[in-house]
């Protein structure tokens, strides 16, 4: 077949002669059916709710005019496209792009080549890109507990185009490495709470990249952490001995959650105990208060701070010997004969109870001033 534009030539002669005559006739315009080239933007620019110039061209292969009327092809049907532009080789369209064309919408344009050539032609558009949707993080373990292994999940109503990748921390502290999202969404956690984390939230961050680029990126919170942690408790220290009818007063301070709860109390040597009365109580504080007699002396002060929801192994107590100075009752008194002679010895009882520190008795001749010590005798 010959290239379009040449010619056929004939000559013609009749028997020996000279006389010869030629003729030619140029050869029409070769057509054939033209396979346009389709121009898309980049597949970065394919976003869900974006729109999109897209162009059919014939101008490289048809040598006649051309015209394209176009289809868009989804898992919805057909929808006919109104060009934008148009010359006699091309045609240009403006596409308003959507997720619910699903994965393989098509072009679907008949090529009509000034009526010599009518042929149709399908070019796939690329996948729209879209955002993941429904982001949450669900919190797997029941309770979290400090320093006890937990996990979590992201999920998503709608996992997106391109698969995301998902990147968790608490704080600033990063959770592990980036995971990728299943093909449901989800991606899946472990992590140890630590009892800082308590009030704090668990962030991600839902990054979606296509041929190293980034497409779209959320971030999803958690909702306020509540961690379980054993209490740091700050007991009494070293009480001071105290006198009889003073008030043994001290704080109990813990830090825990769920919130500590202390009771103290006195266990007399008698075998009897004493409920302290708590005077003041906050989140942190317990003030405790109690008039102290002589029957708290060598009693053991006890307190036990319980936290509700914890273990019972995580009970924490604390045990302290009381010191409670009095004095003796009954009080001192003195048996002396009523009349007393010069020269004779005098013999007289001195009586007190017992009191603690222990009781001594002094005993001097007195008329205004010491005269003379006559003895001195401890009461045990």
């Amino acid at each position: 077949m010959q290239a379009a534009g040449q010619k056929i030539q004939c000559v013609s002669a009749v028997g020996e002669s000279s006389e010869k005559t030629v003729k030619s006739i140029s050869l029409p315009e070769l057509v054939v059916p033209s396979k346009p080239e389709f121009l898309l933007p980049p597949i970065t620019d394919w976003k869900d709710g974006h729109s999109v110039s897209v162009a059919v061209d014939s101008t490289t292969d048809s040598p006649v005019p051309t015209s394209h009327r176009c289809l868009l092809e989804t898992r919805d049907g057909n929808r006919s496209l109104n060009a934008t532009q148009v010359t006699n080789k091309s045609c240009k369209f403006e596409l308003d792009v959507d997720r619910h064309w699903g994965n393989a919408a098509s072009l679907v344009c008949l090529v009509n080549q000034s009526g010599l050539i009518q042929t149709w032609t399908r070019h796939r558009l690329p996948k729209v890109l879209y955002k993941a949707e429904g982001l949450a993080i669900r919190i797997l373990s029941g309770d979290l507990v400090s320093d006890e292994e937990a996990s979590f999940s992201v999920t998503a109503s709608d996992s997106g185009y391109p698969a995301a990748l998902h990147q968790c921390r608490i704080e600033s502290k990063s959770l592990g490495e980036d995971k990728t999202a299943e093909s449901d969404g989800s991606s899946h956690w472990r992590f140890t709470p630590q009892r800082g984390h308590n009030g704090e939230r668990i962030r991600c961050d839902v990054v979606q990249k296509l041929s190293g680029s980034l497409i779209f990126s959320q971030t999803v919170n958690s909702s306020n952490l509540e961690v379980k942690y054993r209490a740091i408790v700050t007991w009494p220290s070293n009480i001071a001995p105290k006198k009889e009818g003073e008030a043994l007063s001290f704080v109990v301070l813990a830090d825990g959650n769920p919130e500590p709860s202390s009771q103290c109390w006195l266990q007399l040597v008698s075998g009897s105990q004493v409920d302290l009365h708590k005077l003041k109580h906050s989140i942190f504080e317990s003030t405790f208060n109690v008039t102290v007699d002589r029957s708290m002396n060598r009693a053991n002060l006890s307190c036990v701070l319980t936290q509700p929801g914890l273990p019972s192994s995580t009970e924490q107590s604390f045990t302290q010997l009381i010191t409670v100075f009095y004095q003796p009752q009954p009080p001192l008194t003195i048996d002396l004969a009523q009349t007393v002679y010069e020269g004779t010895d005098v013999t007289f009882t001195v009586r007190s109870g017992a009191g603690n520190p222990s009781v001594t008795h002094r005993c001097h001749v007195y008329n205004g001033k010491i005269v003379s010590a006559i003895f001195a005798h401890q009461i045990t």
